[in-house]
């Protein structure tokens, strides 16, 4: 079998390697070489790195996992209404949600006509 020396690794790349060898019971050299088996044989483009549980868990499914870990007290501390009043909660605005306008004051919406080619007023 081949032997490869790797020279230069940061210390700190050494250090999470033993750590990860001794979470999934290996040595360092066992890891490494699990590392580059994965990598030698994963398609081109799939991000060849190392085998992940959150890799492979669909998005929603990782929010779930985090927002398991909130506590209810502070879930009940968000608010209720969604993005209805997020320039209250973001800038203090007032309660009523709108900032003061002159009475002229006019206003313009502009909508996309279609996604990437300009938009149109309304």
């Amino acid at each position: 079998m081949a032997q490869i020396l790797v020279r230069g690794l940061d210390d700190a790349v050494v250090e999470r390697l033993r750590e990860r060898a001794k979470e999934s019971g290996g040595t360092l050299e066992s890891e490494i070489r699990e590392i580059l088996k994965h990598a030698a044989t994963a398609p081109p483009g799939t991000g060849a790195g190392p085998p992940s549980d959150q890799a492979a868990k669909p998005i929603w499914q990782v929010f779930d996992d985090i927002m398991s870990s909130v506590p209810d007290e502070e879930l009940r501390r968000l608010p209720r209404d969604g993005a209805e009043r997020h320039d209250q909660y973001l800038y203090q605005a007032r309660a009523t949600g709108s900032q003061p306008r002159d009475k002229g004051q006019a206003t313009r919406t502009v909508v996309p006509d279609t996604p990437g080619k300009g938009s149109r007023p309304c």
